[in-house]
């Protein structure tokens, strides 16, 4: 019996748009993952709150975006509004360890700019093994690039761009091998959107067609979030 294979996607999902569920469906595919678990933050610690539309409203507009699909969820691991301090995602995986059990493979999803910024994150090399990471691709980016941002110490005997890595349902070709953990490339994803430019766009009373599901577009303007 294969083990059960669990992806965390955190980010501030404000609001969550096509590339996220894109990614989130292609890494379940990829590394046959039984799910992902989108984790909205309370408090990132490189945002301020009032930056961000409400959690309330950016965990429902998660929970109508993965509504049509069975393997995608939102995730209330940093549902707290009443913590005052920032959540770091080492103790958000090691919470969903506790939560999940210690025979699930987690995977952290980001994607490569986010992965480059690690080491301003919070214990990041503790982060880099506490479990495997899947790194959407963007372009410009390569697989020697973001190995640099890996300490030497960390890194395992083997790894390789044109190689495959076992993974949870098959191979996977671009990883690097850490010592008690692996980092992995999932290529083939490239959605034009940004969160940003969606504010933007709900700022001005545009549409979000193709951007956003239908029902997330709909709770943007019924709300009027962004305005």
């Amino acid at each position: 019996m294969s083990e059960r294979a669990i992806g965390l996607f955190g980010g501030t999902f404000d609001p969550i748009h096509s590339g996220h569920l894109a990614a989130a469906r292609a890494a379940c595919r990829e590394f046959g993952l039984s799910e992902v678990h989108f984790v909205p933050s309370a408090r990132p610690p490189h945002k301020a709150a009032r930056e961000m539309a409400p959690l309330a409203d950016r965990y429902a507009m998660v929970v109508l975006a993965c509504a049509g699909y069975p393997t995608l969820m939102a995730s209330r691991l940093e549902a707290d509004i009443k913590r005052r301090r920032p959540y770091y995602t080492l103790e958000t995986v090691e919470r969903a360890r506790h939560r999940f059990g210690q025979r699930v493979k987690l995977y952290f999803l980001l994607g490569a700019d986010s992965f480059e910024e690690l080491p301003t994150w919070k214990d990041w090399e503790k982060l880099l093994e506490a479990c495997d990471f899947i790194v959407v691709n963007r372009p410009g980016y390569s697989l020697k690039r973001l190995r640099r941002v890996v300490p030497r110490g960390l890194l395992g005997r083997r790894s390789g761009s044109g190689g495959a890595a076992r993974t949870g349902s098959g191979r996977a070709r671009g990883w690097i091998a850490l010592r008690r953990t692996a980092i992995y490339l999932l290529r083939g994803v490239e959605v034009p959107v940004s969160s940003t430019t969606i504010r933007q766009r709900a700022a001005r009373g545009l549409s979000l067609r193709g951007m956003v599901p239908r029902v997330v577009e709909e709770y943007i303007r019924q709300r009027k979030l962004y305005r």
